[in-house]
C-alpha cells in the first residue's frame, strides 16, 4: 500500500513539473509573439489560469501526504507525545470539517455550473475538478493521520 502510494506521489509531482512548464511555455510563447508580431495566442491567459488551478491543488495532495505544509509549532514543540497526539488529533477533526465543507461546496459548483472560458470554450466545470480531488484525497489523508494520532495517543504513557 504504501509503495503503490509512493508511485502515486511521484507521478503527482510529473504530472504537477509538466503542467508547471506548460504554463511557463504558453507564457513565454505568448509574451514573445505579443513582443515581436504585436499579436499573441487568444486562449493562451485562460488557458494559464486553468494549468494553475489544476497545479495548485494537485501539489496540495502531495504537500499535505509528506506534511511539507507550513506549520507555526511554537505550542506543539513544547507539548508531550500524549497531549501531542490528542491536540494534532482534535485539530484535525477540524481539518475534516473544513475538508467536508470545500468537498460540498466544489461539487454543488461543479453541479450548478454552466458557465464556459471565453476564449477556450472549455466549462468551468474543469477547474473545479482538482478541487473535488484534492479535497477528497486530503480527508482521507487526515482520517488516516487520525488513527496513527489515536494509536499513539493510547498507546502513550500519560503525560507528568
Amino acid at each position: 500500500m504504501n509503495k503503490a502510494l509512493a508511485v502515486l506521489g511521484t507521478c503527482n509531482k510529473y504530472f504537477c513539473a509538466l503542467l508547471l512548464a506548460s504554463m511557463v511555455s504558453i507564457v513565454f510563447a505568448n509574451t514573445m509573439l505579443r513582443y515581436l508580431f504585436n499579436s499573441g495566442i487568444i486562449m493562451g491567459e485562460e488557458l494559464v489560469r486553468f494549468l494553475f488551478v489544476w497545479t495548485t491543488f494537485l501539489a496540495v495532495i502531495t504537500v499535505y501526504y509528506e506534511h511539507r505544509h507550513i506549520a507555526v509549532t511554537n505550542l506543539t514543540d513544547h507539548l508531550k507525545p500524549r497531549t501531542l497526539a490528542l491536540f494534532s488529533f482534535i485539530v484535525n477533526f477540524l481539518a475534516l470539517f473544513a475538508l467536508g465543507i470545500l468537498f460540498q461546496g466544489s461539487v454543488m459548483y461543479y453541479n450548478e455550473t454552466t458557465n464556459m472560458g471565453q476564449a477556450t470554450g472549455l466549462p468551468y466545470k474543469v477547474m473545479v475538478i482538482p478541487v473535488i480531488i484534492a479535497a477528497a484525497s486530503c480527508f482521507l489523508i487526515v482520517v488516516g493521520d487520525m488513527v496513527k494520532q489515536w494509536r499513539t495517543y493510547r498507546q502513550a504513557p500519560n503525560d507528568k
